[in-house]
């Protein structure tokens, strides 16, 4: 089998071959088990040859790979993971060559008919070869360079707008403001003028087909939001009817990647925009938003889904805590920098020294500057406040500014580096374990392969890990007890039984072990 139960190993495996290639393998059992692993990866369910089980047996799928037993069998046979994106292309390969095959001899046997046309075989072979070509990949790009002139000339215009100076189709906007700043307003004001065809805050919009998902609010509490801003902007109904979808995932949590087939369901061209609100809740759980590698993946989900359903996206996202004051725009936002580098607009709040108003200002990438401008709430909507100075913040109170702003870093617990000694006491214990194993077990948690090969080594030279046969077994075994020096008298052997985890061995219990000289039973 392919696959490991190691999150990264699956990853590794459906970056070669897709999230959709268990036709990749020619057994039904890996095909079952490739298409769980892959499913319980993307629902970020924790994957153990336990939850496995679980969610085999759950699903009526344990049989198909035979039982249990099948299952451990699989599992034995499961090469490093380290070595995974090797095995995946040798599938990938054979999966390609197998098609080519069968479409090749299809078009053979078609063409032994006299009377069938061969522009009618050539177009089949066409079309068996597509998924070919696009169904398995691996994980790179081909080059597709364009001459620039060629590209001067092929697109002579920008991608459309829906929002003037702002936005436009296929690109992502921002929409950042301190928690409770009533940003959700802002943007369903925005989603209801687009539906319209109406102005927003001074921009020109484009009248759009507009998607609100929102993870917050339920839909009770939408349904009574919607006309009241509707009444505020002087908006009817029938304007907008046909226009304005809203789908609330409130009790249905899911994670930007576990949207993949919910936007792969939406036929291109339904919407012109989807606002996402909110985004910390998009996040998968085990994600770290100030981390920019997962921020960047995060965006590029988006693309993904902007290219497929060729919308604009709006996020909608918190700043951070603390005074916002002194930031660059391009700087507020909680999490990682790179959000607003992936974005094509980066739209922030900052709250005015006026009471109940906040300044809009924005970074943009495929438009001129926007100038700031102030913003005033009056319930249910903003509306522009020309009277007064986007320069006029409002100011930290006295003494919280640094706190505010530097909030107190977390204490850093240092692991102490691998020794010999630690390596031998979390990865070596008393039951003889392959070889293998212990190396995949120090590369699980964090140690390069050939340190912990070389690791290995020096424990056993210091006598920390020991080398032990074991019965009908060729591989390289080894625990951090001695084997028992034998006797004179015959000893009957019996196969090894390992403690309980956690345990010490018993003594006299190990690989070929004598049960009139241990005293145990079975």
């Amino acid at each position: 089998m392919l696959v490991s139960i190691d999150g990264a190993a699956i990853d590794a495996a459906v970056s070669v071959l897709g999230e959709d290639a268990d036709v990749a393998f020619t057994l039904p059992a890996w095909q079952t088990l490739y298409r769980t692993l892959v499913t319980m990866r993307a629902e970020r369910t924790p994957v153990d040859i336990v939850t496995l089980r679980d969610d085999l047996e759950r699903h009526g799928l344990l049989e198909k790979i035979g039982g249990v037993d099948g299952l451990v069998d699989l599992s034995e046979r499961v090469p490093h993971p380290g070595h995974v994106e090797h095995y995946a292309k040798i599938v990938r390969d054979q999966w390609r060559r197998r098609e080519v095959d069968a479409a090749c001899w299809r078009a053979q046997e078609a063409l032994k008919n006299p009377a069938v046309d061969v522009g009618e075989v050539i177009a089949s072979l066409r079309e068996a070869m597509q998924p070919v070509e696009a169904g398995v990949h691996d994980g790179t790009i081909q080059p597709a360079f364009i001459d620039a002139v060629d590209l001067m000339g092929e697109y002579q215009h920008m991608r459309p707008p829906v929002v003037e100076g702002l936005l436009r189709l296929g690109e992502t906007l921002n929409v950042i403001a301190a928690a409770k700043l009533r940003k959700s307003w802002l943007v369903l004001g925005l989603l209801l003028c687009l539906a319209a065809g109406r102005s927003w805050l001074g921009f020109q919009t484009r009248r759009c087909r507009v998607l609100l998902i929102d993870n917050e609010l339920h839909q009770e509490t939408l349904a009574r939001r919607i006309p009241k801003v509707m009444e505020a902007l002087a908006i009817k109904p029938a304007e907008i009817a046909g226009r304005f979808s809203i789908e609330s995932l409130r009790g249905r949590l899911v994670d930007i990647y576990q949207m993949s087939g919910y936007f792969k369901a939406i036929p291109a061209g339904q919407f012109d925009v989807i606002a996402l609100d909110a985004w910390y809740r998009f996040q998968p759980r085990d994600s770290d938003e100030n981390s920019n590698a997962a921020i960047c993946a995060a965006y590029s989900a988006l693309d993904r889904y902007a290219k497929q359903t060729g919308a604009a996206f709006v996020v909608v996202h918190h700043s951070s805590k603390g005074w916002q004051g002194e930031k660059r725009v391009v700087d507020v936002g909680a999490g990682a920098g790179a959000q607003a580098r992936a974005a094509d607009a980066h739209l922030i709040l900052r709250e005015h020294a006026e009471t109940d108003c906040v300044v809009l200002e924005a970074a943009v990438r495929s438009w001129p500057p926007v100038p700031p401008a102030v913003l005033r709430w009056t319930f249910p909507v903003w509306t522009p406040a020309p009277d007064l100075k986007p320069a006029d913040l409002r100011k930290p109170r006295a003494g919280n500014r640094g706190k505010q702003a530097e909030p107190e870093a977390p204490a850093v617990v240092i692991a102490p580096p691998w020794s010999p000694e630690r390596f031998a006491g979390e990865f070596v214990p008393a039951a003889p374990t392959p070889r293998a194993k212990i190396i995949a077990l120090a590369v699980a948690a964090g140690v390069k392969e050939r340190r912990a090969e070389k690791l290995l080594g020096e424990a056993e030279s210091l006598g920390l890990a020991y080398k032990v046969a074991v019965p009908k077994d060729k591989r390289a075994f080894y625990q951090n007890v001695p084997e028992p020096a034998l006797d004179t008298h015959t000893h009957t052997a019996r196969p090894p039984t390992p403690p309980r985890r956690g345990a010490e061995a018993p003594a006299g219990v190990g690989v070929g072990a004598c049960d009139a000289c241990s005293g145990a039973s079975i």
